[in-house]
């Protein structure tokens, strides 16, 4: 079964909520895209297969003028995460690298890449996001049943054995 990057991304625009967030306190309809990679890179790899790459961004507010060190011995002008992303038959797919740009300050993306699969990043990250990918999974698959006007049931066994396919 085949799909476009345009309907995977309008399905993924429809499916992701504040409940999907690994930081929901700070998502907003404005950035649906925020703090999604790590819940949507595990959904991808279930649809689609491939790997998930980890790596790890520092944001930095350039517009602040008083810098204060925390206690950890961090400026609190700056934020470290990680962003994840999908390749899939060599092909880089990131479809929230939007969260990058619509923060509104500046990302310096590292250079060290964190290679590993969705179990890996699960055991190391964050204990719930389990939780949210499969609530982001399933909402995926019923708006994809919908574009698609296929039946739930037909799309969850042909899941069991295939990969959907992307095309441009």
């Amino acid at each position: 079964m085949r799909i476009s990057k345009w309907q995977l991304e309008s399905i993924l625009e429809k499916s992701r909520w504040k409940d999907t967030s690994s930081d929901p306190e700070n998502w907003c309809q404005e950035i649906p895209d925020w703090f999604q990679c790590l819940s949507t890179s595990l959904a991808i790899e279930e649809l689609l297969g491939g790997k998930i790459i980890g790596q790890e961004i520092l944001f930095i507010d350039p517009d602040v003028r008083v810098r204060k060190r925390l206690e950890d011995n961090s400026l609190w002008w700056e934020k470290r995460a990680y962003h994840f992303f999908n390749i899939i038959n060599w092909i880089r797919l990131d479809l929230t690298e939007s969260q990058l740009l619509e923060w509104g300050k500046t990302v310096y993306k590292k250079q060290k890449v964190m290679h590993s699969t969705g179990s890996e990043i699960i055991n190391i990250l964050c204990p719930n996001i389990s939780d949210k990918k499969n609530l982001l999974l399933n909402r995926i698959k019923k708006n994809l049943c919908e574009v698609l006007s296929i039946n739930l049931e037909w799309l969850n066994n042909y899941l069991m054995v295939n990969k959907l396919q992307l095309i441009d």
